[in-house]
């Protein structure tokens, strides 16, 4: 009865805790979607862009991106993909603050500490992504939760369950006996492994970051097992050794059946087409690059892109350019690989060199300030958990904490070659390695039951021999803990100030795009022809008359749909037909409209000419608004 009194105390000051951290949070500074990504994957799963809620997300998994269009269905004015997200971050909390207060006794100091300690990673790493919401951190921060709660959850280790048998259990017995596995336990591994699914169904790519680590500490979790039952021979070590493989299959089974779902949806020779298509667009803009160089403008002449159709490629404008697909894309790659620019020794000479300024030397190295905060509390926690396991004398943690500090650097360096490394991806890679190493920490510190048994002394040893201090006497120990508190503390300020200063220059942002939606939408018959970074950085849903020049939509079934609702069966039949539109651009930037109607004369014998019509004027440069006319 105590026990459970005591499990009810501490699941309703983790619910009240939960509760009063996200009122607090969103009643301060609101919630808001950070990403114009984020705005279309909503405006896809509502049926705001194309006209009917779809599945087709492209970077959402299928089966999450149906569960989501259901919810749209039955309430169409609920915007459920913040909702969902939002709720990511609530249960994400919940989970860890509840599991951290399970391992402990239950006692006031106790609880202090450890809502502290959450609240300052919280507010640290993630308070700063709940207000400026992001899928990409939000499925890191599923993912960690799901490493954090599998490396923190066991079968249930009963008394003196490690000792060897010597002599051989009855066979008849209808009790439940010593040897029997907490259920419970395992349901908790289970339920592990449904974040982690989670975290793929949200950000695939995410997931394939998260992979490294989470294998790392399966094999940990199986070697632990295995040992155990060489040391023992004990039953329930067997028994619990079968039960992980078995919660191992039904992951990945479940995990397979989901990829097979996803797959299978993008069946058919478009989604086919689009898949290949996207995946050599992502390789030429977010990885190669549309070099401008005297070398680059000859090799784009020879795979047949002439001066006129670079400057539209390199302004992103592929959805006009009707060559522009996967083999042009490939060949424009190309340049960049066959140059040697992403893996020359000096290339990767120079990553190592804004890895370093960018993690220790609080310096980008590259132009940036650099998130060397977050590099200084992930190296320090590493090294205090390094520290431990070596006062610990606990060789087989550290046998495995090796692999993550080496595959963390590893993963950032590689995101740096291929100059791919914004805040959401970098902040979720910090994430995921810190959690991953608290979680060993955890299994190093909580379980000495088990490490006991792993880690034998054999009659012979010698006892003579120096011995290290105790780990909860080492001043250096408790040196880095206030040190990280102190960064952790600091990090907390850093990161809600910026984001409620990204918060409010998106807020300008966002008015300053809605003065050309206004006109967009007061002007419903005419269709906006628009350059792809007049609006980049806004978070609100853009007319249904504009159509923009680039984005990763482009080529997908739901782009397709958004034309057709405009009477448009492709733009380049829209083009040769000479029908009217406007043309929009940001004056001084971006794809200039005598380069856009250039093209237009060039590639699809077009007649007309743009003049300028209206010139609407912002904090934030000009629009130039400008309508077809007869030469």
């Amino acid at each position: 009865m105590a026990s459970n009194n005591e499990n009810r105390k501490k699941n309703i000051i983790a619910v009240v805790t939960t509760v009063v951290v996200f009122a607090i949070t969103i009643i301060c500074f609101g919630v808001r979607l950070s990403l114009n990504d984020d705005v279309m994957i909503e405006d896809v799963l509502s049926g705001y862009y194309s006209g009917e809620p779809s599945a087709m997300t492209v970077y959402m998994r299928v089966p999450l991106s149906l569960m989501l269009t259901i919810l749209y269905r039955i309430i169409p004015s609920v915007p459920w993909f913040m909702v969902f997200q939002c709720a990511c971050f609530v249960c994400g909390f919940y989970l860890v603050l509840r599991r951290a207060l399970a391992l402990c006794d239950y006692n006031k100091k106790n609880v202090i500490l450890i809502i502290t300690a959450l609240l300052l990673v919280f507010s640290g790493l993630y308070a700063g992504s709940l207000i400026m919401l992001q899928y990409t951190v939000t499925a890191a921060m599923v993912g960690t939760v799901g490493i954090f709660m599998m490396l923190t959850t066991d079968t249930k280790l009963m008394e003196n369950a490690f000792e060897k048998q010597e002599v051989a259990p009855k066979k008849h017995s209808h009790k439940k006996t010593e040897e029997s596995v907490s259920f419970e336990q395992i349901g908790r591994l289970l339920g592990a492994g449904l974040l982690l699914l989670l975290c793929d169904q949200i950000r695939p790519q995410v997931f394939e970051m998260v992979l490294p680590f989470f294998t790392v500490c399966a094999v940990m979790m199986f070697f632990e097992r295995w040992l155990l039952i060489q040391r023992t021979g004990t039953r329930q070590s067997r028994n619990e050794f079968i039960y992980l493989v078995e919660v191992a299959v039904v992951f990945l089974v479940a995990y397979l059946t989901l990829l097979g779902a996803d797959r299978s949806s993008y069946a058919g020779e478009e989604l086919e087409y689009y898949e290949k298509y996207n995946a050599a667009r992502t390789e030429l803009y977010d990885y190669a690059g549309v070099w401008e160089n005297e070398e680059a403008v000859e090799y784009y002449k020879k795979i047949g892109v002439d001066e006129t159709e670079q400057e539209v490629l390199k302004n992103y404008a592929i959805a006009i350019d009707d060559t522009a697909g996967v083999q042009t894309f490939e060949a424009m790659a190309r340049y960049s690989y066959n140059d040697g620019n992403l893996f020359s020794m000096g290339a990767v000479k120079k990553a190592i060199w804004i890895l370093v300024h960018r993690m220790w030397l609080f310096d980008g190295g590259d132009g940036t300030s650099g998130d060397s905060i977050y590099g200084w509390i992930f190296t320090l926690i590493w090294l205090g958990t390094v520290l431990y396991m070596v006062l610990n004398g606990d060789v087989i943690s550290l046998v495995f904490l090796f692999p993550i500090g080496a595959g963390f650097v590893s993963m950032y360096l590689w995101l740096i070659l291929h100059g791919r490394y914004p805040e959401r991806v970098v902040i979720s890679l910090y994430l995921i390695g810190a959690a991953t190493v608290l979680g060993i920490l955890y299994r190093s510190r909580f379980r000495a039951d088990m490490y006991k048994v792993l880690n034998v002394k054999t009659v012979g040893d010698d006892t003579g021999k120096f011995k290290l201090p105790a780990p909860d006497k080492s001043i250096a120990l408790k040196t880095l803990i206030i040190i990280v508190a102190a960064m952790l503390s600091a990090a907390s300020v850093i990161s809600v100030k910026k984001a409620y200063e990204e918060k409010n220059k998106l807020d300008a942002i966002n008015n300053d795009c809605k003065v050309l939606y206004e006109y967009m939408n007061a002007n419903p018959l005419d269709v906006f022809i628009t350059d792809v970074y007049c609006c980049v950085d806004s978070s609100v849903s853009p007319p249904t008359n504009l159509v923009s020049t680039g984005g990763w939509m482009t080529r997908t079934p739901n782009n397709r749909m958004r034309l057709e609702n405009l009477g448009i069966m492709s733009l380049e039949h829209f083009f040769s037909s000479g029908k009217d539109f406007c043309y929009v651009c940001r004056e001084g930037k971006g794809l200039p409209p005598e380069i856009f109607s250039d093209y237009l004369c060039a590639h699809y014998g077009w007649s007309k000419e743009l003049v300028l019509d209206e010139c609407l004027s912002t904090d934030y440069g000009n629009f130039m608004i400008y309508r077809t006319a007869d030469k």
